[in-house]
């Protein structure tokens, strides 16, 4: 019964983020942001997107 419940869990936050991600990105792509190519410093590699207004903001 345990492992039902914390494979739902799980699933539900899975699927949580899932969807944040893509509401978050397609919102900020609705506002005229760009996306930066690279890593942002001070972040785990692929664990952060870097967005600006302008493409000269991303150096």
């Amino acid at each position: 019964m345990l492992i039902r419940i914390s494979l739902f869990f799980l699933l539900v936050t899975l699927i949580g983020i899932t969807s944040f991600s893509m509401i978050d990105k397609k919102s900020l792509e609705n506002r005229g942001y760009i996306e930066c190519k690279g890593t942002p410093s001070g972040w785990t590699p692929g664990m952060a997107t870097k967005y600006a207004l302008n493409k000269s903001y991303c150096l």
